[in-house]
């Protein structure tokens, strides 16, 4: 009998009567012999047993015995039943869903920590009872993880590393998670190990988001250094210096492919970036304007437009208005209308009269259009008429929204305004939707202290870039009721951007650079 198995039903009944020893001993005896010359076949046997368990002992203190637990467990028999001629079903009643891996990554927290590493093929450390399921088996079940259960479960073993990296788990997840999560407002900090680590708000909580390891680390001394642009699930940022040429980097975060673009047609530092998908779903575009660096005024109306699907960059028309007219880095807003055949690009531009307004690129003809330069509105207030100190534009739900930090004298206002697209003659074409005085004076001079974003289809936060708070507007209710958002922690040194991140970031496991 191996050391630590219970003792059988027999010897509990004989102890009771004082007979126990003399059965142990008589046992014992009998059992010597045969134990020693079995010795090396039954050491063989465990040892094939506990490989092909993936299990380790541990001491039970209550029974003072031995028993097996496993690391990690496998899916349970109700959730994968497959038998000869049968099929697996996913995501039914009997079928493999997320339950089997996320329960596991919530008990035994093995790999988490950094401080348990899977070791296939090691008798001491064994290997996981998944390992007993197909490749294509674990695969269909880590699909349907939550996007940040999926960065953890990468760093439990290199076959979970290896098959959430795949082009046929980009698949998988289109069928089980539609929607890997809508993350804005964004920030940056930079880890222990120099590189870039950012955060997201979705679904009412903030998230750690994958390490950038593709991007090079940044200058901790510096304020603010990067233009980064956002969309169809891909980063794209600006990695070098003036006066040397724009080196852009295209990547996607959660698949770790990356690639740098060719370089710009002219030597400049763009001052708008804007990532958008292709019209056929099969590709993306960069679109590039304006120009940051002084003496480049002839560049800064300057507009190019990159094309995955041919690699290269194309010259489209110039900006309207003086130059230097686009004097804030930003993203600028997508707006789409396919009943109307409209596809615009729109931007915050200074006007040729003086004062702020908003343009518009044709993403269709390529081109800006000169008939669509919109001033925005400003209040009056008691000292007057007010001055746009900071302004962005975004879109939510559909629809444009401009937001503006506004002070007249003493006072400073956020404002938003609804830009309607084309309205019907006779109807004015901003609405106003906040006026909303603040305590204290305009935010920083350098940087955007205050920045707006949409978090839900119906939801608009004005976030304070400094702070990490935010106040959340409901655009249904009118913007009467505001709920407050707390800082979430953060790790590591804060790191600016040059622009104040107006994209949602999508995560997309199928988008390719």
């Amino acid at each position: 009998m191996p050391t630590g198995t219970p003792a059988c039903v027999g010897e509990r009944s004989l102890a009771g009567n004082g007979h126990v020893e003399g059965v142990k001993h008589i046992r014992e005896s009998s059992q010597s012999t045969s134990r020693r010359s079995e010795r090396p076949t039954r050491k063989k046997k465990s040892s094939k047993v506990a490989k092909k368990s993936g299990c380790a002992r541990v001491r039970d203190t209550e029974q003072g015995n031995t028993r097996r637990a496993s690391r990690v467990s496998p899916p349970r028999q109700s959730e994968l039943q497959s038998s000869p001629g049968s099929s697996v079903t996913v995501g039914g009643p009997n079928g493999v869903h997320d339950s089997s891996v996320q329960n596991t990554l919530q008990n035994n927290e093995v790999g988490l920590s950094g401080t348990e590493k899977f070791q296939s093929g090691s008798e001491d450390k064994n290997p996981s009872l998944l390992d007993n399921l197909t490749e294509d088996l674990v695969e269909i079940s880590l699909s349907y993880l939550p996007l940040h259960d999926v960065f953890k479960v990468r760093r439990v073993s290199k076959q979970f590393n290896t098959l959430t990296k795949r082009d046929s788990f980009g698949q998988l997840r289109v069928a089980s998670r539609p929607s890997e999560g809508a993350y804005s407002p964004m920030f940056f900090t930079i880890g222990d190990n120099g590189q870039w680590e950012w955060s997201g708000y979705d679904s009412g909580r903030w998230r750690r988001l994958p390490t950038l390891y593709c991007i090079p680390p940044p200058d901790p001394e510096l304020f603010k250094d990067h233009l980064v642009a956002g969309g169809a699930g891909l980063l794209c940022v600006n990695v070098e210096k003036p006066p040397k040429r724009a080196k852009l980097i295209i990547c996607n975060p959660v698949t770790k492919e990356f690639k740098y673009l060719p370089p710009l047609r002219y030597l400049r530092h763009p001052v708008l970036m804007h990532v958008n998908r292709l019209h056929d779903n099969n590709g993306y575009e960069v679109i590039v304007a304006g120009s940051s660096s002084i003496g480049t005024e002839s560049l800064s109306k300057k507009t190019e437009v990159y094309s995955s699907k041919t690699n290269t960059w194309v010259e489209k028309g110039d900006l309207p208005g003086p130059e230097f007219g686009l004097n804030e880095y930003q993203n600028g807003a997508y707006f789409k209308d396919d009943s109307r055949c409209l596809e615009l690009l729109l931007c915050i531009a200074v006007l040729e009269g003086g004062g702020k307004g908003v343009i518009v690129y044709d993403m269709k003809l390529g081109q800006w259009r000169s008939d669509r330069i919109i001033q925005i509105p400003v209040v009056t207030g008691e000292a007057g008429i007010s001055i746009i100190a900071t302004s962005h534009i975004l879109e939510c739900g559909g629809s444009i929204y401009v937001f503006s930090e506004q002070e007249y004298g003493k006072e400073v206002s956020f404002c938003i305004h609804k830009l309607l697209i084309d309205p019907p003659e006779g109807e004015e074409i901003w609405e106003k939707m906040m006026n909303l005085k603040r305590k204290g004076s305009r935010g920083l001079l350098v940087y955007p202290e205050f920045t707006c974003l949409p978090i839900s289809d119906h939801e608009i936060s004005i976030f304070n870039t400094v702070e990490n708070t935010m106040e959340v507007y409901d655009i249904e209710k009118g913007f009467k009721e505001s709920k407050k958002i707390a800082a979430p922690k953060v790790t590591g040194k804060r790191f600016h951007s040059l622009n104040t991140l107006g994209f949602v970031f999508r995560p997309d496991f199928n988008a390719k650079v």
